[in-house]
């Protein structure tokens, strides 16, 4: 509520954040890649494996930590007025962003972080081609160009391949016998002990570890690796549903003024943005934990804050800005 509310109340402070995450942004995705080529980064610190990197964070987190910041900066064609002059600087911009966004996540041998930055570019580019009709053989274009590039990567590094991609298919065919597949299992058990109120909050860990559901498979009890799982277990059915309902009222929050607006763009990079963070299927790290909750509330407070900076007529904002 800070961030839609008071930080970033003003269209100038939104526009030297977005400036700000994108330089932060380049610095990461440059000192990532150069770990890539040269198997260390600038401070020295060396790939995780030969198909994980780390870039500058000493884990293997780079792809989920930019994650939900590649949406935030993709409003740069929307509030900057270099990109937002013409469709065609609109366009390549878009393009460009995330096409850097899907290779970088790719090479950082990320699954979960893969797969939802897909699902989030496909709502924004399906959302281009109605869009931008008098354009789309240039998307279109753009895409076959991308798709080029990126076989050129493919065949430099055919285990990234593996790692990335194929390697999809195979944990979801064996998913109920993959380390996600018996991570979810403990939280279920844990969730079934207390079904309508949970074992508390915090208390997954401790729980699991005295059930020792975990052990017989030579697993540390850490985190369900999913939200809701995690929320289930932890607040049971009554937490879950209050949660779904905050949800719920959040995207109405977000989404109807943009679409009250007409602003088509806008509406799918808000919708890609907290997809991103809450989709109900995805795992991994927790989001409820302090270093990756920040990046989730973030866009969250990002969404608000340019969701009601849309249907805000121009004395509205001024007093807004004034105050």
């Amino acid at each position: 509520m800070a961030l839609a509310y008071w930080i970033f109340d003003n269209s100038d402070i939104r526009r030297h954040f977005i400036i700000s995450l994108s330089l932060i942004m380049a610095f990461v995705v440059a000192d990532t890649l150069w770990q890539y080529l040269f198997g260390v980064d600038w401070f020295g610190i060396e790939r995780f494996t030969e198909t994980r990197l780390t870039g500058p964070f000493r884990s293997p987190i780079p792809g989920t930590m930019l994650l939900r910041l590649w949406f935030i900066v993709l409003f740069i064609a929307c509030l900057m007025p270099w990109f937002k002059y013409t469709t065609v600087r609109q366009i390549t911009s878009l393009m460009t962003i995330m096409s850097v966004g899907f290779v970088f996540t790719y090479l950082t041998g990320e699954r979960m972080a893969l797969i939802l930055y897909c699902a989030g570019a496909a709502v924004v580019f399906i959302t281009m081609l109605f869009i931008y009709r008098d354009y789309q053989r240039r998307l279109l274009s753009m895409v076959v160009i991308f798709a080029l590039s990126l076989g050129m990567i493919i065949l430099i590094s055919p285990d990234m391949l593996d790692r990335s991609i194929m390697s999809i298919g195979t944990k979801l065919s064996s998913f109920a016998e993959s380390d996600y597949g018996l991570v979810f299992k403990a939280a279920w058990q844990v969730w079934q002990d207390n079904w309508w109120f949970g074992s508390g909050l915090h208390t997954y860990q401790s729980v699991c570890q005295q059930q020792q559901l975990l052990a017989s498979a030579g697993m540390v009890c850490s985190h369900p690796h999913n939200l809701y799982l995690q929320l289930g277990a932890e607040t049971g059915v009554v937490g879950l549903i209050l949660f779904l309902i905050m949800l719920c009222l959040l995207y109405k929050q977000v989404l109807l003024p943009c679409i009250k607006a007409k602003n088509g763009l806008q509406t799918a990079l808000c919708f890609a943005l907290l997809t991103v963070s809450f989709w109900p299927l995805s795992g991994g790290i927790s989001v409820l934990s302090n270093w990756v909750a920040a990046l989730v509330w973030l866009g969250v407070g990002w969404a608000l804050a340019v969701s009601r900076a849309s249907v805000l007529t121009p004395h509205e904002h001024l007093s807004h800005t004034n105050r």
